[in-house]
């Protein structure tokens, strides 16, 4: 078998919805390892329909396998001090940290750039923010919806004369 241009680079995906799980699974089709690192209180996609044989279940939605195959995964509490440890064992042993977060999450719980880059002085760090992680905006938060009005995509679609309308996927969900 022929070598993957990402064989030997592993990922710690912190990533929620759509846009950082989307970009970690390209990251694993072209080799990369991907660890997916989830917490309890936020299995948000897990729970999005359609669902394997129409039952609901955090281990059946279509979604959530659509975007996270190809990965491993682990769930830890990072609320707890334990958690956060294992997550900076994973991030330590990484080349790279993706993560979408609300802006300052990171941070708070010891996982934010600078942070990091003690435990993995090379690591690429990817935070992306719906508004930015700088500037005046950074701490507002939203998700495919807000960021389709706000960016002034939705008024270019829809129909002359009606109201305008929200593009399909849910790609732009920092």
């Amino acid at each position: 078998m022929t070598a993957q241009p990402l064989q030997g680079i592993r990922v710690a995906d912190f990533g929620q919805i759509i846009a950082i799980p989307y970009t970690a699974q390209m990251l694993a089709w072209l080799g990369a390892e991907v660890i997916l690192i989830e917490t309890e209180r936020r299995l948000t996609t897990r729970i999005w329909p359609p669902f394997a044989e129409a039952e609901p279940g955090i281990n059946r939605s279509g979604g959530f396998n659509l975007v996270n195959s190809s990965k491993m995964s682990c769930t830890l509490n990072l609320r707890e001090p334990e958690g956060v440890d294992l997550a900076k064992q994973i991030i330590s042993v990484s080349d790279v940290v993706l993560e979408n977060y609300s802006s300052g999450t990171m941070e708070r719980m010891g996982l934010g750039y600078q942070d990091v880059r003690g435990l993995r002085p090379d690591v690429v760090y990817l935070s992306l923010g719906a508004f930015g992680r700088t500037g005046p905006m950074k701490d507002l938060v939203g998700f495919h919806s807000v960021i389709n009005l706000f960016s002034g995509l939705a008024s270019v679609t829809g129909h002359k004369g009606s109201h305008p309308r929200i593009m399909g996927g849910l790609f732009p969900d920092a």
